[in-house]
């Protein structure tokens, strides 16, 4: 099963996302992806790319840090784009 082309499948709503409770890496972000629309995330060193994938794929928790304002909603349609979006954001951490 395939998403409708102009479908919202990613939808981030006015995010914040704090490290070890005291440190706010990510503020009011928003973003909406389609299906089969292309998008790249740019930015200087300490922009929140990389925080950005992990609240997307829910990975914030293994670096200690949380989701604590906005929503993130993600409606793959297969399990096989799930996994290539933690893989994504696995390797962007390294």
């Amino acid at each position: 099963m395939s998403a409708a082309p102009g479908e919202t499948i990613l939808e981030i709503n006015n995010i914040e996302v704090v490290y070890s409770h005291t440190i706010q890496v990510l503020r009011g972000l928003s973003l909406a992806v389609k299906a089969g629309q292309i998008v790249a995330l740019l930015g200087s060193n300490g922009a929140g790319k990389t925080t950005t994938l992990k609240a997307v794929s829910n990975m914030l928790g293994l670096e200690r840090c949380a989701i604590t304002a906005g929503t993130v909603r993600f409606d793959a349609p297969t399990s096989k784009i799930r996994r290539r979006m933690r893989s994504c954001a696995a390797a962007s951490s390294m």
